[in-house]
């Protein structure tokens, strides 16, 4: 809006993820897939790492990645390190911001 065009079915996104921060420059507009991939840690993670899990039932750490609205499975790890690897590195492949899954 601030630049005279209407949002439509795209999302407003705060690059720093600072909702107060209304500077055009913190602001841009984007699909909510990508609005997604700016997101910090939910709530209810346990192991600190988005997209890392404890499969109790294997007793390994679980790594995945949310695409498209679909959970891409990364593998069974025996170390938590290496299911945080794994998990940020695919992320970074996809796009998402160096910010998703940190605590603000």
């Amino acid at each position: 809006m601030f630049y005279g065009e209407e949002p439509g079915n795209q999302q407003i996104d705060h690059i720093n993820r600072v909702k107060t921060d209304n500077r055009p420059s913190n602001l841009r507009l984007v699909s909510h897939a990508e609005n997604v991939k700016n997101q910090k840690l939910n709530k209810d993670n346990t192991s600190g790492t988005c997209g890392v899990y404890w499969n109790k039932r294997r007793g390994k750490w679980m790594a995945q990645v949310h695409l498209d609205g679909k959970t891409v499975f990364l593998g069974h790890y025996d170390f938590k390190p290496d299911a945080e690897f794994v998990s940020t590195v695919t992320r970074r492949i996809f796009g998402f911001s160096h910010l998703h899954g940190q605590c603000m």
